[in-house]
């Protein structure tokens, strides 16, 4: 099914959703022929193409998956970075629920040590 929407996507030019794609394409990862490696290069194109297009909640949803992939391979380091680095793009918008889900304090609360808690939970 993501194939059939990856290809929609390229012949009709509508790429608004393509960043999505490929992080559902990552989160499913049992999709055949998918390895473990094909799983993060998901995330990054992600990532990657979110960036892009300058849709930094989309990058964030994204980021917050590669995060929690890392986190079951004991890459915690590198997820809270990732993550930690993403977050800190964002001057506004603090209540939605993907940044409440990202475990991180608001702006306001400056001073205050992450608490990453939603690398195991957040996700859509």
């Amino acid at each position: 099914m993501l194939a059939e929407m990856q290809a929609l996507v390229a012949k009709n030019e509508e790429r608004c959703w393509e960043a999505e794609i490929y992080c559902f394409k990552g989160e499913l990862g049992h999709e055949p022929g998918l390895v473990e490696s094909d799983v993060e290069l998901c995330f990054h194109q992600a990532i990657e193409i979110a960036r892009r297009r300058r849709a930094i909640s989309w990058a964030l949803r994204a980021v917050m998956s590669l995060s929690r992939w890392w986190q079951r391979q004991g890459r915690q380091g590198e997820a809270l970075q990732i993550l930690a680095g993403t977050y800190g793009r964002f001057t506004k918008g603090f209540d939605t629920a993907d940044l409440k889900n990202c475990g991180f304090p608001s702006p306001a609360c400056e001073g205050l040590t992450p608490m990453p808690k939603s690398l195991l939970t957040c996700g859509y």
